[in-house]
């Protein structure tokens, strides 16, 4: 199967991202990874307006270190993590993400 006719959106800011969505009216979805939105547009279980696609949004793919804490952007493949130093501030984390799919789609998949 084929996904439902949708509006497709690759902004460079953080501001259009969100202007995108704002003009969807609540048929916005945001893609960035896709490995789980992708499968489902194919099935038609989810038929969004506007496909917003936040992969060229400056700063999404910022991993930092932060005192104890572990500050992810929305583009940070899961692979990245799993091998990034700064995945010692949260080491279950870094353990379990080598469990999630293969090392293929953990490439392409983003954690948030």
């Amino acid at each position: 199967m084929k996904a439902a006719p949708f509006a497709y959106a690759r902004p460079a800011a953080l501001s259009d991202a969100v202007a995108e969505l704002v003009d969807a009216d609540g048929g916005g979805k945001v893609i960035a990874g896709g490995q789980s939105l992708v499968p489902v547009l194919a099935m038609r279980l989810a038929r969004p307006t506007t496909l917003v696609d936040i992969n060229a949004v400056t700063g999404l793919d910022a991993l930092r270190a932060v005192g104890d804490r572990l500050e992810v952007g929305g583009t940070v493949r899961q692979r990245r993590v799993e091998r990034a130093p700064e995945s010692a501030q949260v080491p279950l984390l870094r353990l379990a993400l080598p469990w999630v799919g293969h090392r293929e789609l953990r490439s392409r998949g983003t954690i948030c």
